[in-house]
């Protein structure tokens, strides 16, 4: 089976980027995450895995991997999708998003080559925390 993933571009500050490849569904909390950094959308690809992620399991990497800003009690992606079952249901409803999105993304590349994508700010993606510190 493929995945796809977003390859994104994280610019720490005016000499210094670096490229993540993070699936569709995690795009909103990585730019949450690095609001006051930017992130740059650079490309798709689809990659083969064995199999596709539980959305439980994801929601525990995810916001172990994020965490939240400091001094706040809420992670980011509780902000994001929401805590509890609640968040994880929402999660798993983006991840059936994606899954439809690799599937025309697949189509699309077979036939017409690799597609490339219009930068993405993380200004696009509201903060619940409002502005960076």
């Amino acid at each position: 089976m493929k995945v796809l993933y977003y390859q994104v571009l994280l610019e720490k500050n005016e000499h210094f980027s670096t490229p993540v490849w993070i699936y569709p569904w995690e795009l909103p909390v990585f730019a949450a995450a690095h609001r006051k950094n930017g992130v740059t959308e650079l490309r798709k690809g689809a990659f083969n895995k064995r199999f596709a992620p539980n959305a439980q399991t994801e929601y525990d990497r995810i916001e172990k991997r994020y965490k939240g800003p400091e001094g706040s009690d809420m992670s980011y992606v509780s902000a994001v999708y929401g805590h509890g079952s609640l968040g994880i249901k929402k999660l798993h409803e983006a991840m059936v998003e994606a899954a439809k999105e690799t599937d025309a993304f697949l189509a699309a590349e077979a036939a017409a080559g690799p597609q490339e994508l219009a930068p993405v700010q993380a200004a696009e993606f509201a903060s619940p925390f409002g502005d960076a510190p």
